[in-house]
């Protein structure tokens, strides 16, 4: 406008002062700018965070507990490992739904009670701003894709068990989706604490993703970046998901007919 102002802070917020000659243009300025700006919204980004439903991760522990007896105790004559194990040359060959039926399986109790435990703190975590049943619903999916991925790109006598794919695959959710509040706050691209979610996923993936002596250290960095690919993709839109209850039941629904659809398959290859 070429009026010379300044604004000072007052109690009762700001005031914008200009030259006694210029009030009148200023002004006149000043009401142009809201005609034209009333009917325009400014998006602001929001996280809607809320209390995830133990519900979500009550059924985790029942499912996994479950394919873990089963396959223990070889229920209904059925070797559960070979019939749902992620084979790579049997997937190759078609058999693609042991990308899924594979992260229900684990090769011990202390494999199991790991992926129990960390998988409900980080499935809690994300379900603080997507609601349970859309995390679970991701974490699946991504899950599924990094162990479509590894086989992809194994021999094919490789062979991997185990919901830590899928756990890494929350991991990269949550930090692409913490990130992008972060993003969105117009923080510096040199400042840190803009890539404080991404960092911290990654630290968390070398630091539980890289120790055992039988890790499948791809599948935990695939199942981590088709995490931070999903969340990407989740970032893009609007976050009130977790305030829909409808919404989390039919992605809930959709997470058990994947798990479900998955194994009647499996049964039904099963020699």
């Amino acid at each position: 406008m070429g009026i010379r102002s300044f604004v000072i802070r007052e109690d009762d917020g700001f005031a914008l002062y200009v030259d006694a000659h210029a009030h009148e243009q200023a002004a006149s300025e000043l009401l142009a700018y809201d005609v034209e700006n009333r009917h325009s919204k400014i998006k602001v980004a929001k996280r809607h965070v809320v209390v995830p439903r133990i519900e979500a991760a009550m059924l985790y522990w029942a499912v996994l507990l479950f394919f873990f007896a089963a396959e223990r105790n070889h229920a209904f004559s059925i070797d559960w490992a070979r019939a749902g194990a992620a084979q790579a040359g049997l997937m190759l060959d078609g058999q693609w739904w042991r990308a899924v039926t594979a992260l229900t399986l684990h090769v011990s109790s202390t494999h199991l009670l790991g992926n129990l435990v960390f998988g409900t703190v980080f499935s809690l975590l994300l379900a603080q701003i997507t609601g349970s049943g859309l995390a679970w619903a991701t974490m699946i999916i991504a899950g599924t894709l990094g162990n479509v991925v590894n086989a992809l790109v194994q021999s094919s006598s490789h062979t991997s068990i185990g919901a830590s794919t899928a756990l890494f695959a929350g991991i990269g959710l949550l930090a692409a989706l913490r990130q992008s509040d972060y993003s969105q706050s117009r923080r510096s691209l040199l400042n840190l604490r803009r890539w404080a979610p991404l960092a911290g996923g990654f630290m968390l993936l070398a630091f539980l993703g890289f120790s055992g002596e039988r890790t499948d250290i791809l599948a935990h960095v695939l199942g981590f970046l088709t995490g931070l690919a999903g969340g990407w993709v989740l970032s893009r839109y609007e976050r009130n998901w977790a305030e829909d209850i409808v919404f989390q039941l039919k992605c809930g629904a959709l997470t058990g007919g994947i798990l479900a659809s998955a194994w009647m398959l499996a049964i039904v290859a099963w020699p």
